[in-house]
């Protein structure tokens, strides 16, 4: 079974954690306060876990939210055996995923979901503690984390950058289904396509960036007009992180192929 060690980044919480627990229906049927805890896990196993889910499709020690001392909320799967999603985004095991307020946790093949609530969260004291925190995120797997962390991005101007993207899945993708399109059956030859199109109408201006990955892209983030918000070096896969830490503020890259599918990227910060 597996179990959760404390990061060496986790901290006491800055922020006032809880969660509504939704049914299926979207009905809220109770709130779980978690305030004062620097680490909850939830699971199957009542005995070992500080939330319980009362189904099978859930493991006994499924997932862990985490307070890092940056004042960040996160959520890691335990490599569970269902797995656990974020905004309907399956996680990859032990890798931290950050948690906002709104964000939206299914457990396994539970139909409940958990919907997080953030407030009261600490400034920090001073602007030099401000930009280390901005900076701060445990994109390590969770393995790694006992060691001392080391901050290679230390010194560089682009250690931190804010980009929104356009994905387009095809049959071969990490994840061959969307909210656009339940089973999707094209080729990569002809996703690429697509995204080439798309990059030439916001050129040419027949639309904008957020206007077409509202409609068109196949990511979560379309609901946000593509925005992935800031990320540092290790956040995404290598073939995205490669093209948006090579773009230029305000320009959009080639299409390009990720295990996720067909993208183009715009770099905004």
């Amino acid at each position: 079974m597996p179990t959760f060690n404390s990061p060496n980044w986790e901290a006491a919480p800055q922020t006032h954690l809880s969660l509504d627990v939704w049914d299926a229906s979207g009905r809220v049927q109770s709130r779980i306060d978690l305030e004062g805890k620097s680490h909850v896990v939830l699971g199957r196993d009542a005995s070992a876990v500080e939330v319980a889910v009362d189904n099978r499709g859930v493991s006994r020690t499924h997932a862990a939210i985490v307070h890092h001392r940056n004042g960040r909320v996160y959520l890691i799967d335990l490599k569970s055996t269902h797995g656990t999603k974020v905004d309907g985004e399956a996680l990859e095991a032990y890798k931290p995923t950050r948690l906002k307020e709104g964000s939206k946790m299914q457990l396994g093949h539970a139909q409940t979901l958990y919907v997080v609530h953030l407030h009261g969260m600490r400034k920090p004291s001073s602007t030099h503690d401000a930009e280390t925190k901005q900076k701060e995120v445990p994109h390590e797997p969770l393995k790694q984390m006992q060691t001392k962390p080391q901050d290679s991005n230390a010194g560089n101007k682009d250690a931190v950058v804010r980009c929104s993207h356009i994905l387009v899945k095809h049959k071969d993708s990490r994840r061959p289904t969307s909210w656009k399109e339940q089973v999707v059956t094209r080729t990569k030859e002809e996703a690429l396509r697509m995204v080439a199109r798309m990059r030439e109408d916001i050129l040419v201006g027949h639309a904008t960036f957020a206007e077409l990955a509202k409609t068109e892209s196949h990511c979560s983030s379309a609901k946000k007009g593509g925005d992935l918000g800031e990320f540092a070096k290790g956040s995404m896969q290598p073939q995205f992180e490669e093209q948006a830490f090579a773009l230029a503020v305000g320009k959009i890259s080639q299409p390009f192929l990720s295990d996720s599918g067909a993208h183009i990227i715009l770099r905004t910060s």
